[in-house]
């Protein structure tokens, strides 16, 4: 029962905060994946969690890039 009581306190994340480079980057994933699907991520708790499996390959199209990537 330890163990639980720990790993319960590891997986609990706060959002990061408004204008540091977590949000930066949260804020791109929310771009990337769609506040839709984020929503019902956070919704079931699981927004922390990666929605792709282990070894996924992704295709992705660069259609813009500027001067900060």
């Amino acid at each position: 029962k330890q163990h639980a009581g720990k790993e319960k306190k590891r997986r609990k994340h706060a959002l990061p905060e408004p204008c540091s480079a977590e949000d930066v980057l949260w804020r791109d994933i929310i771009s990337l994946l769609g506040s839709e699907i984020i929503g019902q991520r956070t919704a079931q708790g699981m927004e922390w969690e990666s929605p792709f499996g282990f070894r996924e390959e992704l295709e992705v199209v660069v259609s813009a890039l500027s001067s900060n990537g």
